[in-house]
């Protein structure tokens, strides 16, 4: 989202290729997997050198492994199946986001790419899905991380927050919040974990060193400063990817009518970076790709 909501390209790797090192607060357990550190840049081409900087173990984070990165020069878009998926099923685009990802796919087209709309059901339930899996799988919770060894109510930060009494953000209150719903419901944490891993599955069977998903990454172009916190379901169309551990390349696609950045997502297979990024330059190269803010 920082990169969609600011008209340049970024990246989030796949699942243990960059350490996360130095993140504060991190996660544990499982749930590491489902923190990515990436680069942001205006340029495509800046990405993968980016990245190859960032990339391999450190000997600090538990989950980063030594990979290989291939080579987006190496990939040629004609080759290239992409799925055109829509929305999430729950929550709708604006029209202006849509028509930008419908240009994307056209201009793939035109370079060589097989491209099919895809709608993929699982998607409506992302919200569900990823606090069920982020919960589940942290061995310290977020809330024991705020509270640092206090007291803490969610609640009760919540409402000095709203006289700006708390030294907590919206953003963390709310995912305290859902935490803890999530606790209560242990029945709803399994059903939808199980969803979530299933989703994985079919994500793995679509995907691969061939196929990309273009998806928005969140329903309208970027709000207002400090509107965004107040819908924070609207997150979800970014942090699905998260706990499914793929590769995810934002890319911009100019202006609106009123100067605000639009964009889109390119999805991966797990291992599959250089491909996003392949076909991050190949839209860039059609676009021209960032655009300065217009005065």
């Amino acid at each position: 989202m920082p990169a969609y909501f600011n008209g340049v390209f970024g990246h989030k790797p796949s699942s243990g290729l960059v350490p996360n090192t130095g993140q504060f607060p991190t996660s544990t357990g499982g749930a590491f997997r489902f923190l990515s550190t990436g680069p942001i840049a205006r340029r495509a081409e800046d990405l993968l050198p980016l990245l190859r900087v960032l990339a391999g173990p450190d000997g600090v984070d538990p989950v980063c492994e030594a990979r290989t990165i291939g080579d987006p020069d190496r990939v040629d878009v004609r080759d290239l199946v992409v799925l055109d998926v829509p929305d999430n099923g729950r929550l709708s685009v604006s029209r202006d986001v849509r028509s930008a990802q419908l240009r994307c796919a056209a201009l793939l087209a035109r370079r060589g790419a097989k491209v099919r709309v895809e709608r993929i059901d699982a998607l409506r339930h992302s919200a569900e899905i990823w606090s069920a899996m982020l919960g589940s799988a942290e061995e310290v919770t977020f809330r024991e991380l705020m509270a640092n060894g206090a007291p803490f109510s969610p609640g009760l930060e919540l409402l000095k927050w709203s006289v700006g009494r708390s030294h907590h953000t919206l953003p963390a209150l709310a995912l305290a919040l859902i935490e803890g719903v999530t606790k209560l419901r242990p029945a709803d944490t399994a059903r939808f974990v199980a969803m979530g891993r299933a989703l994985r599955r079919e994500l793995d069977a679509l995907l691969g060193e061939r196929t990309v998903l273009l998806f928005p990454t969140y329903p309208t172009v970027a709000p207002k400063h400090g509107a965004a916190l107040l819908f924070p379901v609207k997150w979800m169309y970014a942090a699905i990817f998260n706990v499914m551990e793929l590769p995810v390349t934002a890319v911009p696609l100019g202006l609106d009518a009123h100067g605000v950045p639009l964009g889109v997502q390119v999805v991966g297979a797990h291992g599959c970076d250089h491909v996003t990024i392949a076909v991050a330059k190949a839209i860039e190269r059609e676009t021209g790709g960032w655009v300065p803010p217009d005065d």
